[in-house]
């Protein structure tokens, strides 16, 4: 609805050319017939001198009235124009309101043109209706002024295009253009037939111009309420734009009846063109005034929808965040928070209704403001480039660990491309801290434990080898053998054990070559040997030998 009211829409979807254009369009072909076969059979009446002096005076009154017309309607032009730039609005709708100037500024010129003729060629462009013309109600003589009703053969289409462009913001400019073309045609036809009925000599051609250019009247009424309600339920200030539409075709009425009130010599002729020469200027600033303010009103329902849009974008936004399964939240650019959804509040334990109330810097740590402050910096600086994601310590509101999370900033770009608030997306990463803090504890109680065994192991293993040196018996030290070889083998294990826990402090994949240097040969005679005694001394709960004889 914005782009048809922005003056990208299309016609796709409504019929081309339907029956009223088409009726038009016969129309037209039909009364240039009748009123060639009418200045074909009959004379037209000769020229007369105006006997009143008043009526060029009330022309060129009228042209002054229509200079000040052109100066409101050229105000209203220039403060368009000096509040393009104040609004994006106003680029999207230029392309209208030049072309409604233009021919705004074409109707008045037409109008000044006749009016100054009027003024400053009296007899000469006048002629005498004749008797025909009165409809038997008076004889002739009346004068019938050409250029007015030529004139009106120019400013009648215009006016007609002008008042149904209205609606191309939804059907488009060529669309209302090529729509508009027969009832502008035949309203340009029906005003020069009005010239040529008011002129002829013949009766029979006078009452037949009569009845085919008030029947082609109602064509184009009818052709322009056609084109009105093909927009209908379609725009939402259509009543507006189809009231301008009944108020041009009243105007065009009330026109015709003070002509033929005129002929028939109830309105005289000082009074028909005083009534010409203020309302072709006062009826013009009218419909140009509700022009205006039927494109006022366009733009102002244009940026109502631009605001529902943007508020429901806004909500969809703010939706996202709330619902979103990692920590989201939003600052502005001074750092105050505006978004801030649940999965932040499980992080962190600080409430939706508290940190709205905060800045960004006042719930974290408080070594950590200064690295947030220069991320946001960054963020601001450079909106276009993607920064890295930062690690950043909270304030602790609950119990437990003190909650970690990478956080990387996001900026929101206005249409200008300005930064108007950053959005933060974060991952929390408390648990693999407490995770990491365990094994790292896990790691050093390894090593401490490990090198408390080694000191009474070296001591097991020099004591059986001083009492092995002492010991005569061979049996004897062979157990005490046996004994220094199994603390060799639990040393070397707590070795192994700590190499382990040095290699996951540095964070090494494998435990290295210092692993492989604590290998050792196998003699299997010695562990076969090993064995036998083992068992061979070995006992159940009763203490009794487990091998038995």
């Amino acid at each position: 609805c914005i782009d048809f009211l922005c003056g990208s829409g299309s016609c796709n979807s409504m019929e081309a050319y339907p029956t009223s254009w088409k009726a038009c369009l016969i129309g037209s072909l039909v009364l240039l017939m009748c009123m060639l076969v009418t200045y074909i059979s009959a004379p037209v009446a000769h020229r007369i001198t105006l006997q009143d002096d008043s009526i060029p005076e009330m022309s060129w009154s009228s042209v002054k009235l229509i200079f000040g017309s052109v100066l409101a309607e050229t105000c209203f032009f220039v403060a368009r124009i000096l509040t393009r730039s104040q609004s994006e609005l106003h680029e999207a709708t230029d392309h209208l309101w030049k072309a409604d100037f233009l021919i705004a500024a074409s109707e008045y010129t037409v109008k000044v043109v006749y009016a100054g003729l009027i003024g400053s060629y009296n007899g000469y462009l006048v002629l005498e209706a004749p008797a025909a013309a009165t409809f038997g109600f008076r004889q002739g003589g009346r004068p019938v002024i050409v250029p007015r009703l030529v004139g009106w053969a120019v400013a009648v289409p215009l006016l007609l295009l002008m008042h149904n462009r209205s609606f191309a913001g939804l059907g488009g400019e060529k669309h209302i253009a090529l729509r508009s073309a027969p009832g502008m045609l035949l309203s340009s036809v029906y005003c020069l037939g009005s010239l040529l009925m008011l002129t002829t000599h013949s009766i029979t051609g006078h009452w037949s111009l009569l009845v085919a250019i008030i029947a082609s009247f109602a064509l184009t009424c009818w052709d322009q309420t056609c084109l009105a309600f093909e927009f209908h339920g379609r725009d939402p200030i259509w009543r507006m734009k189809f009231g301008t539409i009944v108020w041009q075709q009243v105007s065009f009425a009330a026109y015709a009846f003070v002509l033929m009130g005129g002929q028939l010599g109830f309105i005289s002729v000082k009074n028909e063109q005083l009534f010409y020469s203020v309302t072709d200027a006062t009826v013009k600033v009218l419909s140009g005034a509700l022009m205006q303010f039927v494109r006022h009103l366009h733009d102002m329902v244009c940026i109502a929808l631009w605001a529902r849009k943007t508020e429901a974008a806004q909500n969809d936004l703010s939706r996202v965040i709330n619902r979103a399964c990692v920590p989201m939240a939003a600052v502005d650019l001074h750092g105050s928070i505006t978004e801030w959804n649940s999965s932040f509040e499980k992080t962190t334990g600080c409430l939706r209704e508290d940190a709205l109330q905060k800045c960004l810097q006042d719930v974290v740590a408080p070594t950590y403001k200064e690295k947030i402050l220069e991320a946001m910096a960054k963020s601001i600086s450079t909106p276009n480039a993607v920064q890295d994601a930062v690690e950043v310590h909270f304030q602790q509101n609950r119990q437990g660990p003190n909650p970690v999370s990478m956080i990387r900033f996001v900026p929101r770009l206005a249409e200008n491309g300005d930064v108007t608030h950053l959005t933060l997306a974060g991952y929390d990463l408390t648990q693999i801290c407490e995770m990491k803090a365990t094994e790292e504890n896990r790691s050093r109680l390894l090593g401490v434990v490990s090198h408390e065994i080694r000191s009474p192991l070296h001591g097991m293993m020099g004591l059986a080898t001083t009492l092995e040196a002492s010991q005569s018996d061979p049996r004897a030290k062979r157990q005490l053998n046996m004994i220094k070889q199994c603390a060799a083998r639990l040393l070397d294990l707590v070795t192994n054990v700590m190499q382990m826990s040095s290699a996951e402090a540095k964070s090494c994949p494998g435990i290295g070559p210092e692993t492989k240097e604590a290998l050792q040969k196998v003699d299997l005679r010695d562990i076969t040997e090993e064995v036998h005694t083992m068992l061979a001394m070995a006992v159940d709960k009763a203490g009794r030998p487990l091998l038995k004889a």
